[in-house]
């Protein structure tokens, strides 16, 4: 019900209002709201990881991210040949699928994900780890990597 008076509220009480200045209001509120419940998922992710996490699920984790990196690859290097290939579309070359491809998300659709769990799910402590970890690769590895990558690529030109 909230959410739905959430959503008529505005589009009643709008009919009078400037619809510019209303719409700019929303998009504040809606983008400072996802920012507090982005920061509110790292929070608990943050309390929820433990040390053993790291020592007993490491090989999931390694798994989890080959295995998220390879999707993320070979599904952009199956869609791009065919988008690339409508009309009046401007084609993305293959740096920029590089590196789109390297570009991870920042993983709080993850966290959110990996927190919901039920913990009578047999393989929630090693589902979670494997999120953890490739969030935690993402911000670490793939964020902190991106500048030399653009470089490599020759991208920082454009």
């Amino acid at each position: 019900m909230a959410i739905l008076i959430a959503g008529l509220v505005p589009g009643v009480t709008g009919q009078h209002a400037d619809k510019q200045a209303e719409h700019e209001s929303l998009t504040r509120t809606f983008e400072f709201l996802a920012t507090v419940a982005g920061r509110l998922i790292f929070l608990l992710g943050g309390i929820t990881i433990t040390w053993a996490m790291f020592a007993d699920q490491w090989l999931a984790m390694l798994i989890g991210i080959g295995s998220v990196l390879s999707a993320r690859f070979i599904s952009l290097f199956f869609v791009f040949p065919v988008i690339n290939c409508l009309p009046g579309v401007i084609p993305v070359r293959l740096t920029e699928q590089c590196l789109l491809a390297w570009d991870g998300v920042r993983g709080t659709v993850t966290l959110a994900l990996a927190l919901s769990l039920p913990l009578l799910l047999d393989y929630w402590y090693t589902i979670q780890s494997i999120a953890y970890g490739v969030v935690l690769f993402t911000l670490f590895v793939q964020t902190t990597t991106m500048p030399p990558v653009i470089r490599v690529l020759k991208l920082d030109t454009a």
